[in-house]
């Protein structure tokens, strides 16, 4: 009998492996490719995701954490100019449909997005506004009759595509009667710099508001709503072409004094956008993208304001010198350093093209067009527009004497009325076709913290709507390179063309995993010369723990909140060729080793060592072509532990230095329960300079929030909704010795002290909170003493909270007695949300609570006094219990399940 049961379970088990391996095989990924050396669209064979453990990996690991939502998206769209309408218009009905299926059919690029020019611009047929009248301040002959010969026309027809287009607006130059050079066209400069004025003049500040407003109004008549409208294309470039300059100052008086105000009397609801110029910040640039944004973004006027335009141009004389054209290669943080302090914005790449010459058939286009989107949109972009959609075989056409060749993705013989689709069209298309309307970009690594734009990979996630992950990787070098894929515990091998873009699209995530250990709390055995252990959560690779030369060191890392935990990351420094285990704290309180999956050993690029040569900037890389420093990267992958605190523990010294680390990423499962730090928005009483309080909790452990030098400064974090807040680990800049208290409140109004542990170490804070009087929406650190001359000034804050303290038993003794020494009693039993293996007993008497397992043996017993105590269930195995409170006059008991 007992050999049949077993039998039985034996094929039971093979069963359950069988359907496992069904399961797996059953995960398909979808692979297409555009290359260099097969620069069309091409559909690879599927390919399967498999078991972690059995995969050994190679030196390029990219992990998916699709519970780490970043930004939404609106999509992919390119421009209808004036040009590209007018040379669409010269072909046969059947060639001009083709066009319009290739970028806005649901077979072809599917396009969401359409901008074009309001007045001419330099790819235009002709020179012309809506109102050359000289001092027509009433507008009484505006028209937009000069666009309904070519670009009316064209956009109609592709919204007859796609009726959900957002189409953006945006002018090159206002009328000239209405800026100061009576010009239309900027130049006599370049760039930034010119020798006369191109801007606006203030007495039509109100009359080209009207004018801008006219244009939505009689677009939305002609049946073409206008999602966006931009103050001005190139805000302060003097190009040879039509164009107007726009200062700070300008800028805040423009949008808040008039066109806001115009657009709200008129109930216009069209989005404005500012900038609308490259994203960097050198000479050529005037204030440049930081400085121009943030003082605009920082003013009154930014009410009126839904974000920020830019281009991928860009200010480089090397580039210029050798015929190449000129764009932006490192200026992508400029895009996080404004979402850092205006998290309510939007930043759309709103215009990019590949300028001086018609790149006909060329990858070079292609290539920068990847580095450019994927980059973008690892840096908070929204949405990204291509320039022209058609240009011809030369790269035009432009208007009166304007000389710009540019490429196009399509593009038309003239001679031979035949369409050219160039590399780049399949590069857009492959991307549009895969980031839909309201898709979120999600995290994705490349090696943990290697940044895009110092590889020759560069990848970016994103989740669609329909719940699947299209996840995009470029190849810059000139041979294929092997890759590993991760979703959870499952893994993908596959190996990059060169100079390549390959999309890899699936539907079965199995993971919500996110970072579960930036800004939490961490000790350690023993430190070195001042290498606080607490660098290693804090979000900066260039500090780090280091501990004493001695075997059998380790560094411990508290989560806060008992959760999921499925891999550790960790950059070295020192010893990473030592011997060490990973444990977790389980539920009886002990130290236990991790059930590993897969250990990764291999390195990350930290730096690069000088330019790139101009020619090699984008594409057909060698490896010697970047040089770099290399660090050590170890990612232990297990099986899921629960658990509140997790820490590396040194075996044995494999060199004669001690156990050293720059950083660590813990990854678990999300938790609906458990508020994370992405879930977090933070304000503050007062903000000094540029220091807001977003800053503290950017991810970013060199950046800061800073107070103005008084007492009561306070800092406030808004969860979105109520919990019970358990602790906040704080990273100081000044003020680390300061006084101050912690309050919390469901209004932002009216808020309440609640009792804080405060523990100070060097320049961190360690708070402890009881979860059950710390409950509420908002969590606030109010300042009541400063002991420094400064104020108050936060790098880096995280916080331990759940939403539901759930409880573990509970019952209201409810027996009527006469006897006066009766106690009706309500007595509560929750789980700690910090430790994980104890109770919090409420009663509200004193006295005795003891665990009873089923055959009436007493396994636990404390003391409890009226309130809140806690009762330890270390030890206790999991199973069915009963809790006694003894010193009740009925000796009342209840039924308690432990896991």
């Amino acid at each position: 009998m007992n050999t049949l049961i077993y039998s039985l379970k034996v094929l039971a088990l093979l069963g359950l492996l069988c359907l496992s391996s069904l399961l797996y095989s059953q995960s398909k990924i979808e692979v297409y490719t555009v290359s260099k050396a097969n620069p069309t669209s091409q559909k690879k064979s599927d390919i399967y995701f498999d078991h972690l453990s059995s995969s050994d990996l190679s030196d390029n690991v990219i992990q998916i954490f699709s519970g780490q939502k970043r930004q939404q998206l609106i999509g992919i769209g390119g421009a209808m100019t004036e040009t590209s309408a007018a040379i669409i218009k010269t072909l046969p009905k059947e060639k001009q449909e083709e066009i319009y299926n290739a970028y806005f059919g649901a077979q072809g690029s599917d396009y969401s997005l359409l901008r074009s020019h309001i007045g001419s611009a330099d790819f235009s047929t002709r020179y012309y506004s809506f109102d050359e009248t000289p001092n027509d301040y009433d507008l009484n002959h505006f028209s937009v009759e000069e666009d309904q010969k070519y670009i009316i026309p064209a956009i109609k027809k592709a919204f007859d595509y796609n009726p959900n287009l957002k189409f953006f607006g945006a002018p090159w130059s206002p009328p000239s009667w209405m800026k100061k050079s009576g010009q239309r066209y900027a130049g006599h400069g370049a760039g930034s710099i010119s020798f006369r004025d191109n801007s606006l003049k203030e007495d039509c500040y109100d009359a080209y508001a009207r004018y801008l407003a006219r244009y939505v109004q009689e677009y939305k008549n002609n049946g073409i709503p206008v999602w966006s409208v931009s103050v001005q294309n190139e805000a302060q470039n003097n190009p040879p072409w039509e164009g107007c300059t726009y200062s700070i100052d300008q800028t805040i008086n423009f949008v808040g004094n008039h066109l806001g105000p115009v657009f709200e009397k008129e109930g216009i609801d069209s989005r404005i956008l500012i900038w609308d110029w490259d994203k960097q910040n050198d000479i050529g640039h005037g204030d440049g993208i930081e400085k121009y944004c943030f003082n605009v973004l920082n003013s009154d006027a930014s009410k009126y304001i839904y974000g920020v335009g830019f281009h991928w141009y860009g200010f480089d004389l090397s580039m210029d010198i050798a015929g190449m054209p000129q764009w932006s290669l490192k200026e992508f943080p400029s895009l996080d350093y404004l979402k850092d302090r205006f998290p309510q914005k939007h930043f759309i790449a709103t215009e990019g093209c590949q300028e001086k010459g018609a790149w006909l058939n060329s990858w070079v286009p292609a290539a920068r067009y990847i580095y450019d989107i994927i980059n973008d949109f690892g840096h908070n972009t929204e949405g990204w527009i291509d320039w022209n959609l058609v240009l011809t075989e030369k790269g035009g056409y432009n208007h009166d004497g304007i000389n710009n060749p540019c490429h196009s993705p399509i593009m038309v013989d003239t001679v031979k009325k035949e369409i050219i689709y160039n590399p780049s069209y399949y590069v857009l298309k492959q991307f549009s076709r895969n980031i839909r309307p309201e898709a979120t970009v999600v995290k994705s690594d490349l090696n943990i913290w290697t940044d895009n734009a110092y590889s020759y990979i560069n990848q970016v996630a994103v989740q669609n709507p329909d719940g699947s992950i299209a996840l995009f990787i470029s190849n810059s070098l000139n041979q294929p390179l092997k890759i590993d894929i991760l979703d959870g515990d499952k893994v993908c091998k596959y190996t990059l063309e060169p100079n390549s873009l390959t999309t890899f699209v699936y539907t079965e995530t199995s993971n919500q995993r996110d970072d579960l250990a930036v800004g939490k709390f961490v000790t350690a055995s023993d430190t070195e010369n001042g290498y606080n252990p607490m660098h290693i959560t804090d979000d900066n690779i260039d500090s780090r723990w280091a501990s004493e030369w001695n075997d059998m060191q380790w560094a411990e890392i508290d989560l806060g909140v008992k959760q999921s935990v499925n891999s550790i990351s960790s950059i070295w420094e020192n010893g990473a060729t030592n011997d060490y285990v990973v444990e977790y704290l389980d539920d009886q309180n002990n130290w236990a080793e991790v059930n590993y999956l897969n250990r990764y050993t291999g390195s990350i690029m930290k730096n690069i060592g000088g330019p790139l040569p101009f020619y090699k900037r984008d594409f057909d890389l060698t490896r010697k072509d970047v040089s770099a420093s290399y660090v050590p990267l170890h990612i232990d992958f297990f099986k899921d532990v629960k658990t509140s605190r997790i820490r590396i523990r040194g075996v044995k010294r494999n060199e004669k230095y001690g156990y050293s680390i720059y950083q660590v990423k813990v990854s678990g499962q999300k938790d609906d329960n458990i508020l994370y730090r992405s879930d977090l928005t933070a304000s503050a009483s007062s903000s000094e300079k540029t220091y807001f309080p977003g800053l503290a909790i950017d991810n970013n452990g060199n950046t800061r929030w800073a107070s103005d030098w008084v007492d009561n400064s306070s800092f406030t974090l808004d969860a979105g909704e109520a919990f019970h807040f358990s602790g906040l680990n704080i990273k100081w800049e000044n003020g680390k010795n300061s006084e101050f208290k912690i309050q919390v409140s469901n209004d932002n109004r009216s808020f309440v002290d609640v009792p804080a542990d405060i523990k100070r170490y060097s320049e961190y804070t360690h708070v402890s909170l009881d979860p059950q009087s710390a409950y509420g929406r908002f969590i606030r650190i109010q300042g009541v003493k400063k002991n420094t001359s400064y104020g108050y000034s936060i790098y880096d804050i995280s916080v331990d909270a759940v939403k539901e303290i759930k409880p573990i038993a509970s019952f209201k003794n409810t027996q009527k007695s006469s006897d006066p020494l009766d106690v009706k009693v309500n007595f509560e039993a929750y789980p700690n949300p910090i430790k994980g293996n104890s109770l919090y007993v409420k009663s509200p008497i004193d006295g005795k609570v003891a665990i009873y397992d089923l055959t009436g043996r007493q396994v636990k017993n404390a003391e409890v006094q009226k309130g809140v105590n806690e009762l330890s269930i270390i030890g206790v195995n999991s199973g069915i219990y009963f809790i006694q409170l003894e010193d009740a006059k009925f000796f009342p008991t209840v039924k308690v399940v432990i896991q």
